[in-house]
């Protein structure tokens, strides 16, 4: 029996399906876009309830064409028997094509195809219906204001940043509901993480290695914390096909499929770029993967994070409008991250002896994109601690043995670090009157390049090396509030050579001046 649908491609209705139960079907799909994705469309419907399914594509059909097309130039409807009554190998006939057809499989990866646009009947303008503003549903934030359900998150880092091991302990944060990072979710989430690049077994050893520096127990994660390597899972949503981006509707049906039978409230993708084939650089095609990445967000329910590389930043501050490529995947994303690597002069200034280390999120110089929460310059900095797997010692215990080396693995893992504050130093009043009586019984030079710089009279006190960079950039910046508030004061003076030269005092200020010194009374 042959039939077609109804009301036409890209509109078959549910209540059609019961005809073509028990039945084996072949589907024979036109040769364009709307062919395709319509030929996809009936498929999924007719595979819980036909015999078998197979979506035929004939050989040699022209553009636009279909099956009439077909049979008029001269293609036969059944086989064509040779003298000895074989048919031919491989069959030219309609009916022999479709019988070598393999089924159709929803999870199996079919030809890229591009969506369709909706039918216009389908387009309908939404009139606007008041409802009490403290009553209506609040967004729904996993995690701070950097993961919300339905919506995409972006990451923008450069190389060798941390980026992956951040994603990770924030999963292991949404898993296990515990503030590792200093601030709890919202809600507890299974969660899925796509490493794009790494081996599985890499990213295991990274989640193992967190797991045993915050000391989470197996039973916390078990269940709730899911891991795919690209190396072993290609997932490539869209690719390019005739010179145009085209989605890979199956494989975004089998990510969907997979969030929801296994109910995953977030998905960390690493990185963006390993999720498709088209061009980085073109915004066309990097915002249709952008809105799969999106629809996906949407229909599970979920939190979507992309990481993605900067742009070669030459020393500059990574910004979310800095990101490698096309800016419609950031425009696509509503919440945005950049990450900046340590630079040696704040490391100078904060006595960091190993920066590449070290890195930070925000900062009024990369604030990120905030378009669902307020706005905001705060910095927060993080630190990769070594973890040692144990999983290199000699086996035994004897004395030969104890001498061989240690070959287990080092691994990073993201913790929070608080710089010193300015006065983290300064304990107490009494510190300060130390080095007033100290510079007061002595005579200083302003000029931290002098032989006699005061600043070696705030080091001793408060046990910091003058000579280290950043405890020198410290005891500046102290000495600057302290020339503010009066507590020290510099003044001009003829020198032994009869030059002028700045000096440093007691300052005339009364003990009011203590408490703007940054001091605890």
């Amino acid at each position: 029996m042959a039939t077609s649908a109804s009301e036409g491609a890209g509109k078959w209705t549910s209540d059609l399906d019961q005809w073509f139960e028990g039945r084996t079907v072949w589907i024979l799909a036109d040769n364009d876009e709307a062919g395709e994705a319509h030929a996809l469309d009936v498929a999924r419907h007719l595979h819980p309830v036909a015999a078998s399914v197979s979506i035929v594509r004939l050989p040699g059909l022209p553009p636009k064409g279909d099956v009439s097309d077909w049979l008029d130039a001269g293609h036969k409807p059944r086989a064509v028997v040779d003298s000895i009554g074989d048919t031919l190998d491989p069959p030219s006939d309609l009916l022999g094509i479709a019988k070598a057809t393999p089924k159709f499989d929803p999870a199996a990866a079919q030809p890229n195809v591009a969506p369709t646009a909706p039918a216009p009947n389908a387009i309908k303008a939404t009139p606007f219906t008041w409802r009490d503003p403290s009553q209506f549903p609040r967004r729904e934030w996993l995690l701070g204001h950097d993961y919300c359900r339905r919506y995409l998150s972006g990451l923008i880092a450069p190389g060798a940043s941390g980026k992956s091991g951040l994603m990770l302990a924030e999963a292991l944060v949404l898993v296990t509901g515990r503030p590792l990072l200093g601030t709890a979710p919202r809600e507890t989430v299974k969660v899925w993480y796509y490493g794009g690049e790494d081996p599985q077994e890499e990213t295991e050893r990274r989640v193992l290695a967190a797991m045993k520096h915050y000391g989470i127990a197996p039973v916390e994660v078990d269940g709730r914390l899911f891991l795919t390597s690209g190396r072993d899972v290609p997932i490539s949503i869209a690719d390019m096909a005739d010179g145009r981006a085209k989605v890979a509707t199956p494989v975004v049906e089998a990510i969907v499929a997979q969030m929801v039978e296994n109910e995953i409230g977030a998905m960390l993708v690493d990185p963006f770029v390993s999720t498709h084939g088209v061009g980085e650089n073109d915004n066309v095609a990097i915002n249709l993967v952008a809105r799969q990445w999106g629809a996906i967000a949407e229909r599970t329910n979920a939190a979507i994070g992309l990481a993605h590389h900067s742009s070669k930043p030459g020393g500059e501050t990574v910004t979310t409008e800095k990101s490698r490529g096309a800016s419609s995947l950031m425009d696509a994303c509503r919440i945005g991250r950049a990450m900046n690597k340590m630079t040696k002069a704040q490391a100078d200034e904060l006595g960091v002896e190993e920066p590449n280390r070290f890195f930070r999120i925000g900062g009024a110089d990369s604030a990120g994109k905030h378009n669902l929460a307020p706005p905001t310059d705060k910095t927060h900095w993080y630190r990769l601690a070594s973890v040692c797997l144990e999983n290199g010692k000699p086996a035994g215990g004897n004395a030969f043995q104890n001498m061989a080396p240690d070959l287990s693995d080092w691994v990073g893992v993201v913790e929070t670090w608080e710089p010193p504050s300015l006065m983290s130093h300064v304990d107490n009043v009494a510190q300060l009157e130390e080095i007033q009586r100290r510079v007061g019984r002595g005579k200083f030079r302003e000029s931290y390049n002098s032989a006699e710089w005061v600043g070696g009279v705030v080091a001793d006190v408060l046990e910091l090396d003058a000579m280290n960079k950043g405890h020198r950039a410290r005891i500046r910046r102290l000495l600057a509030v302290w020339y503010a508030s009066g507590a020290l004061e510099i003044y001009e003076e003829k020198d032994d050579h009869r030059e002028v030269k700045k000096y440093v005092r007691v300052g005339s200020g009364d003990d009011g001046c203590r408490s703007s010194a940054g001091v605890r009374q």
